[in-house]
């Protein structure tokens, strides 16, 4: 994926501190554009400070360049470590995906000591993440170990650490797997401790991090823009209940346009159950509204579609589903369901965010389903008009 599509933020140690103009209690931060590295706000950036768990990105980057994500890694119990765990067992063989997984997932410690064997072991491993951090002009960083347990010789500054996020979001592998919100590995259910992935919209990862000396730590990366939202939705394979629906909603509204508003509505509803259940989500009916909408709503235009074929009715039977479905239907479940107690303030939020996301949307879908017809290949599949409105034309005739 193109870092044009990206701004990474990164917070560091957000242990609670005097509001400055713009209120922000993290004691260190940078927001950074990830394609020209333009630093858009900054609070003590260059302060050397504790990072936590957030120092996985940095593992994660150097095991990739190591290993490959077939290697079998054979768990020992010097790989054993305190604090946050994937729960590995002497004896364990697994690949390095699998503990990458652990690792950005679950922040597992013991994960992280394990994944250095890619390289032959711990200390040629940090070794290895410092000369990283210098590559990446991290100047202000020294590692002394791969899972950000507290160490005197064991810091970074919110400046470096946007660097590292910067890296961090072209490696497209780290990316896929920070992204992930749940994995099965070995019998274990890994959850995804970045509650941003949920409650931010564009949010993609990266890490959080946490030891009682460090305070709250977190380096994170959101697509900005509307238009770059969409893209990337395109391009990376991470269904959330947030855009489930946007170019998938193409398919749907066909099977309602071409075979009518129960066959669209049921085309919507086993998509919605499929995606959900194979994406590792989980199913919530509160989400299926919208996919429902565009198949049932296409298949009651189609009378409207079969006597005029247009740009423009093809914009208006995609327009219940759009305005009720995916922006005010929906921006009303995530509320519900994520907003906690304030609940109005996100469904404002998200109703303001959707309304611009799915505006594009709206106008890309349109396009596809007008370009398919004027292709004609409904006419040469025999699919369109539908038999029963030519039927009734030579009826008439």
């Amino acid at each position: 994926m193109g870092a044009a599509l990206c701004a990474a933020l990164t917070v560091l140690c957000c242990i609670p501190a005097v509001a400055e103009a713009v209120e922000v209690s993290a004691t260190a931060c940078v927001l950074m554009d990830a394609d020209t590295g333009a630093v858009l706000y900054q609070k003590n950036e260059g302060q050397r400070m504790l990072i936590a768990s957030t120092t996985k990105l940095m593992t994660a980057l150097v095991a990739l360049e190591q290993g490959t994500l077939t290697d079998v890694v054979t768990v020992t119990a010097s790989h054993m470590a305190e604090g946050s765990s994937m729960y590995l067992r002497a004896g364990e063989k697994l690949t390095l995906e699998e503990l990458l997984y652990g690792l950005l997932l679950c922040s597992g410690n013991d994960a992280a000591l394990a994944v250095t064997e890619c390289a032959g072991g711990l200390e040629p491993f940090v070794a290895l993440m410092n000369e990283k951090a210098a590559a990446l002009g991290m100047a202000d960083t020294h590692f002394a170990n791969p899972n950000g347990l507290d160490d005197e010789e064991h810091y970074s500054t919110a400046r470096d650490m946007a660097q590292l996020a910067r890296a961090a979001v072209n490696e497209p592998t780290l990316l896929r797997i920070a992204s992930t919100r749940q994995a099965s590995i070995g019998g274990r259910t890994l959850t995804n401790h970045n509650k941003l992935l949920s409650r931010l919209d564009g949010c993609v990862g990266l890490k959080t991090g946490y030891t009682k000396a460090a305070g709250r730590t977190l380096v994170s990366c959101a697509l900005l823009a509307a238009v770059s939202v969409v893209l990337a939705r395109f391009i990376i394979p991470m269904p959330n209940e947030t855009t489930r629906f946007s170019i998938e909603a193409v398919p749907i509204f066909l099977a309602g346009m071409l075979f009518g508003p129960m066959a669209g509505a049921l085309v919507g509803f086993s998509a919605d159950l499929v995606g959900c259940l194979f994406s590792g989500y989980g199913y919530n009916p509160l989400f299926c509204v919208p996919p429902i909408l565009y198949g049932l709503a296409a298949g009651l235009f189609q009378p409207m579609l079969v006597k005029k074929t247009s740009v423009w009715t093809i914009a208006l039977a995609f327009l219940p589903a759009i305005t009720l479905g995916s922006i005010l239907w929906q921006s009303f479940a995530l509320a519900f369901v994520y907003g906690g107690d304030a609940k109005t303030a996100f469904f404002l939020t998200k109703l303001a965010t959707r309304s611009v996301q799915f505006g594009v949307t709206f106008v890309i879908d349109v396009l596809l389903v007008w370009l398919l017809y004027k292709s004609k290949v409904f006419t040469a599949a025999k699919l369109w008009p539908p038999v029963k409105y030519e039927s009734k034309s030579k009826e008439g005739n």
